[in-house]
């Protein structure tokens, strides 16, 4: 994946760093997950985005779904 739509719309590169500091965020406001935890959550997002390569763009809604 080289690409997602933001939710401006703007085409923006991926970057992998960005979902794990949602989910660390996320995992912060709710303090269940060590860090560990949530790389773990990142690494199966990732796979799951796999799944996703044939688009040509993922929204950033799609990358949410998943990792929820």
């Amino acid at each position: 994946m080289k690409y997602i739509e933001k939710r401006n719309g703007d085409i923006v590169p991926f970057d992998r760093q960005k979902i794990m500091a949602a989910i660390e965020k996320a995992a912060g406001a709710i303090e269940r997950m060590e860090p560990v935890d949530a790389e773990q959550v990142n690494i199966q997002v990732l796979k799951l985005l796999k799944g996703l390569e044939k688009k040509p763009v993922t929204s950033v809604e799609e990358i949410q779904d998943l990792v929820e």
